[in-house]
């Protein structure tokens, strides 16, 4: 069922009905700002469209911009009258999503509602909602539009930032030449409010290969076994709650099911968005919500298999607190295949999948002056399918330091090895640490205080930000994130809280507005 459809509104009608013919406040063109990028497909590697949106933007409001050959946008606000000459700031969210869910985002994009009471803004479908980083693209584009003194504020919008923050990597050297001439960055690019995440993980993914052998298919009944319906989640910044990884879980339970000596004929798991194409998108960053395997088995061994499927799905419940959800089935299919995986390969495979580390297997926390409890090391098995001659599995590995992540890929490659499978190691994204006291952060600090009676709280985040090759590039430069809360990113049931937004927009209005005082200060 659809997320609390009982009284949910369009976010369109909803802007409509408090428009009543005024002018828009900043809040409600936020929220139509949203709607429109949410209905754009913008899948990681397929935001043209949404690139094309921003340089229409531009030029509708005559504004300067620059589009590299990544695809990263670059927008300009001039300064505003009496402003010229101060201290230049940087803006930055990312173009792209993670696209889950049926219909699928990739090709549809995301309808958002509110909720019955106004509280929660979500897709209207099981699908992702796009508000991470729907909402960094939204706010830029209010500010846009927002009549507040500011200096020149130039405004990023980077690609493929959830696919290994690639957009970042290839930034073009014209926009790194505009950027790098700024004083501070702002990442809008965050899940809580009244948090500033100033540092965050490096990662980098592994693309295994274990050979395998087939067979032709001879009296043989085909099932496919489903497990579906997991929590999921980022795998960065809920890797420690203790979710269920499906692909994982799925092994597991094949496994219990050696009594009925079954062949694999095929097993998938996780999301690869256009599959069999040159260019594929393969999402390593969310914890695989869904999983399942065709198996070939004798006649009769239906009750032994309902039985295991039922005893392991309470076990799974039992195991994981958020995934009460999760469901196990079976169902018979046509032949669909000629060739199964032999026996052997067929053991090899689900052993290979039940030894790699993953989620709470792969965690290690340790305490940090800053941040309190942080997971440091982590890693996600986050894609698994068969093909013609192996099975592929790509495995997602974080951490706070290179040191901590070259740990982490070597588990990886020992296992790799220990199977025999091929290990294609990609080129990893660096992690970032900064100060919590520079001028910029106090600064950051007594703006929030003023305005919400609160001080940030300053955090890290096991997640990949482009603030590592952020820092590569311009080393001179503090920067922090922030934004709106946002529940479940990376995940179907991902929620933003509505009441979050207008503080966030106060703040961020007010930031651009003040920072060229205090940055003439220093």
């Amino acid at each position: 069922m659809a997320f609390e459809n009982v009284g949910a509104i369009a976010l369109k009608k909803y802007v409509a009905s408090q428009e009543k013919g005024h002018m828009a406040s900043p809040v409600l063109r936020f929220w139509k700002n949203l709607d429109i990028v949410s209905q754009i497909p913008r899948s990681s590697g397929q935001e043209q469209r949404m690139g094309d949106l921003l340089v229409e933007f531009a030029k509708e409001r005559n504004l300067k911009y620059d589009r590299d050959e990544s695809g990263n946008v670059l927008i300009i606000l001039p300064s505003t009258a009496g402003m010229q000459g101060v201290p230049k700031l940087a803006v930055q969210a990312h173009q792209d999503m993670v696209a889950l869910g049926e219909p699928d985002p990739a090709k549809v994009g995301v309808e958002l509602v509110m909720n019955w009471n106004r509280t929660k803004v979500r897709s209207k479908n099981k699908t992702t909602a796009g508000t991470d980083n729907g909402v960094g693209l939204s706010a830029l584009m209010t500010l846009a539009d927002e009549k507040i003194p500011h200096g020149e504020v130039d405004m990023l919008f980077t690609v493929k930032e959830e696919t290994g923050l690639d957009g970042a990597a290839g930034l073009g050297d014209d926009i790194k030449k505009i950027i790098g001439e700024c004083k501070a960055l702002i990442n809008v690019d965050w899940e809580k409010i009244g948090e500033a995440a100033i540092g965050s993980a490096g990662g980098g993914d592994s693309v295994l290969n274990l050979p395998i052998d087939k067979e032709i298919i001879k009296n043989k009944k085909l099932l496919r076994i489903v497990l579906e319906n997991g929590k999921g989640g980022h795998s960065g910044v809920d890797i420690h709650k203790g979710r269920a990884n499906a692909i994982r879980e799925l092994a597991l339970t094949l496994k219990q099911l050696n009594k009925t000596k079954f062949n694999l004929v095929s097993i998938t798991g996780g999301v690869i968005k256009d599959e069999g194409k040159e260019k594929e998108s393969p999402i390593r960053n969310a914890i695989p919500p869904a999983a399942e395997a065709v198996i070939a088995v004798d006649e009769g061994q239906e009750k032994i298999i309902k039985s295991v499927l039922r005893q392991r799905e309470s076990s799974i419940k039992d195991q994981f607190s958020e995934d009460k959800k999760i469901k196990l089935s079976f169902m018979e299919v046509e032949r669909h295949a000629d060739l199964m995986i032999t026996r052997d390969s067929s053991e090899k495979a689900i052993n290979f999948l039940t030894a790699l580390l993953t989620g709470t297997d792969s965690v290690k926390r340790e305490y940090d002056p800053l941040a309190g409890e942080l997971t440091v090391q982590s890693a996600n098995l986050a894609i698994v399918r068969t093909g013609a001659y192996g099975l592929r599995v790509d495995v997602s590995s974080r951490a706070v330091d290179d040191t901590k992540l070259a740990e982490m890929r070597k588990t990886v490659d020992q296992v790799a090895q220990i199977f025999g499978a091929e290990n294609k190691e990609l080129t990893p994204y660096p992690a970032c640490d900064q100060d919590p006291y520079t001028p910029l952060f106090v600064f950051a600090n007594r703006l929030h205080k003023e305005l919400t009676g609160r001080e940030f709280t300053f955090t890290k985040v096991h997640g990949g930000l482009e603030f590592g090759y952020w820092r590569k590039f311009w080393p001179h430069m503090s920067m922090f994130a922030f934004g709106p809360t946002i529940n479940d990113p990376h995940s179907t049931s991902e929620s933003m809280l509505t009441k979050t937004v207008p503080p966030f927009l106060n703040y961020f209005f007010n930031f651009v507005s003040s920072f060229p005082t205090f940055a003439e200060a220093l």
